[in-house]
């Protein structure tokens, strides 16, 4: 076996987590298609976008099947009076099958600046996606489970990263109210740390967004992440956000995160603007008479 066979095959072995997830995900993807109802596909010339951004929240429902969408948005965050985080990232999302969801997430581009010096680079890369097993009914919520793992693509020579692998596995409850969108997720993380080994937090979300006059709405989130060490202890955040539908398929969003606590790992103030596409649909998961999934 030569140097790079030996490599890839270390890789995967140290990884076997993830490819454990993958094949969980196609198990899912073969039962799935069992479970297709008319409303996992968008109506012929009614595609609309669908943003997670800009909350912490995931949504309980997954991206319609055969879709894929695009969020990209820009964030400039004050963490201190003297140091300042400019960053741009975006989010593939594909509807890869009925009730299951795959994501791609890439920071494309990361500075910071601070009394010591300012650095700039690439970011980290998150691929994850969630499976549905609950669907919302009037007197229910819709639940998925959700799992994301962090690829250190980011440099921790310049500080824009840990240069450690982290994982989240997720919980994701939505339900709608009187016209009020209700999101809550409950997270299990797990921290790679400088020196080796893995540290765990918390954290739990609730987002509440609705419509306003035509074509806006409005956004407020506060989620919490538990204690990993004395270095980073537990903070509070929150958005806020109006978002303006340009056509179905765009969606924008501005507004501010702030931090609600003071301490090392309060996140300050920062202000956003970002874009949601659907780019349109890939595929029809299913070919049934007259166009219909069978309820």
């Amino acid at each position: 076996m030569d140097c790079s066979s030996a490599r890839i095959l270390g890789w995967i072995l140290q990884r076997r987590g993830i490819l454990v997830a993958a094949l969980s995900a196609i198990i899912f993807v073969q039962g799935a298609s069992a479970q297709c109802r008319t409303e996992d596909v968008p109506e012929s010339g009614k595609l609309t976008a669908n943003p997670t951004r800009p909350t912490e929240s995931y949504p309980g429902d997954p991206i319609q099947a055969g879709v894929l969408q695009v969020e990209s948005g820009w964030t400039h965050n004050w963490a201190s009076q003297d140091a300042s985080q400019n960053s741009f990232g975006t989010m593939l999302r594909l509807g890869a099958w009925c009730n299951l969801e795959v994501r791609w997430d890439v920071v494309n581009y990361l500075s910071m600046t601070s009394p010591a010096g300012a650095n700039s680079g690439f970011g980290d890369n998150f691929l994850g996606g969630q499976y549905r097993f609950l669907r919302e009914t009037s007197h229910r919520p819709s639940l998925s489970l959700g799992y994301t793992v962090k690829f250190p693509s980011a440099n921790p020579a310049n500080g824009l990263g840990s240069g450690k692998m982290d994982q989240a596995a997720t919980l994701m409850l939505g339900k709608t109210l009187h016209g009020f969108s209700i999101l809550s997720n409950a997270s299990y993380f797990s921290i790679g740390q400088p020196k080796g080994g893995n540290r765990a937090k918390g954290e739990a979300t609730l987002a509440i967004s609705h419509t306003l006059k035509g074509k806006w709405g409005v956004v407020g989130e506060i989620y919490g992440d538990s204690r990993i060490n004395a270095a980073s202890p537990s903070y509070v955040n929150s958005t806020w956000a109006i978002t303006y539908n340009i056509r179905p398929r765009i969606v924008l969003d501005t507004g501010s995160y702030l931090g609600l606590t003071a301490g090392p790992c309060s996140p300050g103030r920062s202000y956003f603007v970002g874009v949601t596409y659907a780019m349109g649909t890939l595929f029809h998961p299913l070919d049934p008479p007259a166009g219909r999934l069978p309820e």
